[in-house]
């Protein structure tokens, strides 16, 4: 189903909160994100256990962040306290037909994806807590395939994975990365270089041009099979990279990572 378009020139963006990963000693980045969404009036989606970041936050900084949506069967918060029958403690409804479906032929990340597009049409995704806890490396590489699965219902979307201290995009066609150093914590070595990694899934995968990097990427046909394309850097006095593809190219996964 396509995304209705919008009136003005903002995509409509929407949040997904996977029950994934989420880095407690930054809190303030996705304290940022969703004070930002809020504001603008985007949604908030929750996958499952994607509701326990609202919980932490709110009691972190005294806040009232609560999600648009919460969608899937819920057993990842079941035995939390966070819910009462189909209700959370923050007031949000689940979507019924979901709720204890544990024999259901898709993940509940499918289920919030699908929704953001088809419900609430959204031009742009921003999913959070896609890396695995703990040893869950099935549920990272599964949640990957989201990104695909978005350019199956609306390729014109552009979809990023998104945390403290990386991003990862789908480009179909050109994609443009500025510069992270200067939000990296004061903490951090800030001398490391920013990093840019593309993974290639399929076999047609051709880069036309690129500028920023220190090793140029014009012309380079990328092997499925072979780790080829990672740990490029950008230049020292590079503010952006900017990566385009063949226009007959298949999309590539572009890896950005704001320090080692």
């Amino acid at each position: 189903m396509m995304p209705k378009q919008m009136e003005n020139a903002t995509p409509k963006t929407g949040l997904i909160f996977l029950n994934g990963f989420y880095d407690l000693d930054r809190l303030v980045f996705y304290r940022r994100v969703i004070q930002k969404a809020t504001d603008c009036g985007y949604p908030l989606i929750c996958a499952d256990g994607g509701l326990r970041i609202f919980d932490v936050l709110n009691k972190a900084f005294n806040s009232n962040f609560r999600p648009t949506q919460l969608i899937g069967d819920l057993d990842s918060v079941a035995d939390d306290g966070l819910l009462t029958g189909q209700s959370n403690y923050l007031g949000i409804e689940a979507i019924p037909e979901w709720v204890g479906r544990f024999d259901k032929d898709v993940t509940d990340g499918q289920l919030a994806t699908v929704l953001s597009l088809e419900q609430f049409g959204c031009q742009r995704l921003h999913i959070y807590g896609s890396l695995p806890r703990f040893y869950e490396i099935d549920h990272f590489l599964g949640n990957l395939k989201l990104m695909r699965l978005v350019h199956q219902h609306c390729p014109e979307v552009d979809v990023e994975m998104r945390d403290p201290l990386q991003t990862v995009y789908r480009p179909r066609s050109v994609v443009r990365i500025e510069r992270k150093t200067e939000i990296v914590s004061s903490q951090v070595n800030n001398d490391q270089p920013e990093r840019i990694s593309l993974i290639a899934h399929d076999r047609n995968v051709r880069v036309r041009r690129s500028s920023g990097l220190c090793w140029d990427l014009a012309g380079l046909w990328i092997d499925p099979d072979q780790p080829t394309a990672i740990r490029n850097e950008f230049l020292p006095a590079a503010d952006s990279v900017t990566i385009e593809l063949e226009p007959d190219s298949d999309p590539v996964l572009v890896i950005h990572n704001f320090y080692e």
